[in-house]
């Protein structure tokens, strides 16, 4: 992690005796920090009896598409506790089928989240988000209305570019 010279020096400025960790102590530590939390959420998941997810699909400054799963649930004082189930860089074709099998893999196997504790999933309105949460496997697709509304002020306002008669 810390191999170039002027991190080091700058380090050692703060702590002459610091020696920092090597990027396999931290790939060690991140995964271990990752696989705790991995356990902790299976363990209050099967204790819940109903589970709401958000999906959505986004493109970085650096042009790399990335894919997210939430869950949402009541705790025992009926206050809402999100859960960050996967964050992920998507890589190939955007298909409905792909987007449907990562939300299947992580719900089914990583987090064995069973069908009849999902009520439902909110997503935003593109075609294959759409097409991936369509058939019920989530429970109903709900549109987000942060959506809908980012949507409705670019597109039907026109405010940032002219009118699009397609959209």
């Amino acid at each position: 992690m810390f191999t170039k010279l002027g991190m080091i020096n700058l380090l050692k400025s703060f702590e002459p005796r610091y020696e920092p960790p090597s990027r396999f102590t931290i790939a060690s530590r991140v995964d271990n920090i990752y696989h705790k939390y991995v356990s902790e959420v299976k363990t209050l998941l099967q204790r819940t009896p109903s589970v709401a997810f958000t999906a959505d699909i986004w493109k970085s400054g650096a042009r790399k598409y990335y894919i997210s799963l939430t869950a949402h649930l009541f705790d025992k004082d009926f206050e809402v506790v999100p859960l960050v189930l996967s964050l992920r860089q998507l890589t190939g074709r955007h298909l409905a089928v792909n987007v449907q099998s990562f939300i299947m893999f992580e719900l089914d196997e990583k987090f064995q989240i069973m069908s009849e504790q999902r009520v439902g999933i909110a997503t935003d309105c593109g075609r294959e988000m759409v097409a991936a949460t369509l058939h019920g496997l989530f429970g109903p697709r709900y549109a987000c209305i942060a959506h809908v509304w980012n949507n409705v002020i670019k597109n039907g306002l026109c405010l940032w570019s002219p009118p699009n008669p397609t959209k």
